[in-house]
């Protein structure tokens, strides 16, 4: 089966607290041309405090707040990760590179 030569594409992010607006571009007849253009979650909604991770250690001791401060970026970095992971699978499903 011969496989077809997949479209290049950018993707792109607006950050938010917690979370990000995705969009998705491709170049088609001479312009960029919107794909998609979908929300992106960065934070774990099991621990609201993911949305934003600085704020959660504002009123604590400088070394419980770093400790929570590093316990939450983990969490927000993974939730990220996944997020990225399945919009560009999304993306070459849909026959984008």
């Amino acid at each position: 089966m011969k496989k077809t030569k997949a479209t290049p594409a950018a993707l792109g992010f607006r950050v938010k607290s917690g979370w990000a607006m995705a969009v998705l571009l491709a170049y088609a007849d001479n312009f960029p041309t919107l794909i998609r253009c979908v929300p992106a979650l960065l934070s774990d909604p099991q621990f609201p405090a993911t949305k934003q991770p600085y704020h959660a250690a504002l009123e604590l001791p400088p070394k419980e707040a770093k400790a929570t401060v590093q316990k939450l970026v983990k969490l927000v970095s993974a939730a990220a990760k996944r997020s990225v992971k399945d919009l560009l699978e999304q993306a070459g499903e849909a026959g984008f590179e």
